[in-house]
């Protein structure tokens, strides 16, 4: 698994911070990979973006610390029974009516994780097939995020920051922006929705 930090420019007094990790199973890795966001609110969003029949699927879901401590203890149950090389009949965590996210054993070494973000729409479904090793990565990238652990913006011992052209920066910083928005939206924050609407459409804007 490909792990990358970025510290992602303000928004008003807010760094945001953003921990892209792409699994080796996958097909392409310029479209299909996984986000975890966060600012110094600890507001976590997490992101599945994957290229599905030439569409891209972005299901992305906004959890406040609480539901995401729960996440993680979910997924490290998870983790425990693939460790011990148990079979993992369908899990679900939860997140709102018709989102969640289901795992279930492909093999002994290895799961799907698919995210849901309407329950009663199929096509708004994408999926990773995660190995031992990453599910454990994933599991330690959520738990540095919700014990406030900020990623360095250069290399250390467990995150590979590769450098990235500014048109690479800037669809990341938009992407990013539209997730914070989504985040604004649920939490009803309309004078941070604004802030971070009119960002996205100064960065619109340039060629």
């Amino acid at each position: 698994m490909e792990i990358s930090n970025f510290i992602l420019s303000k928004v008003e007094d807010d760094f945001s911070y953003q921990i892209k990790l792409i699994p080796n199973k996958v097909l392409n890795k310029m479209t299909d990979y996984i986000i975890v966001s966060f600012d110094d609110l600890i507001n976590c969003s997490l992101s599945f973006k994957k290229n599905v029949n030439r569409e891209i699927i972005d299901n992305q879901y906004s959890l406040t610390k609480n539901e995401l401590e729960k996440y993680i203890n979910f997924l490290n149950r998870i983790n425990d029974k693939l460790t011990h090389d148990e079979h993992i009949d369908l899990q679900e965590f939860r997140i709102k009516d018709g989102e969640k996210i289901v795992i279930n054993s492909l093999k002994r070494n290895c799961i799907k994780m698919c995210s849901i973000k309407n329950g009663e729409d199929r096509q708004s479904r994408n999926f990773f097939v995660l190995f031992k090793d990453e599910l454990a990565a994933y599991i330690k990238v959520l738990k540095k995020v919700y014990f406030g652990d900020k990623p360095a913006a250069k290399y250390n011992s467990e995150f590979l920051l590769k450098p990235i052209t500014k048109k690479e920066y800037d669809e990341i910083y938009l992407e990013a922006l539209y997730v914070m928005a989504d985040g604004a939206l649920d939490l009803k924050d309309k004078e941070k929705f604004e802030v971070i609407s009119s960002k996205i459409k100064s960065l619109n804007k340039v060629p």
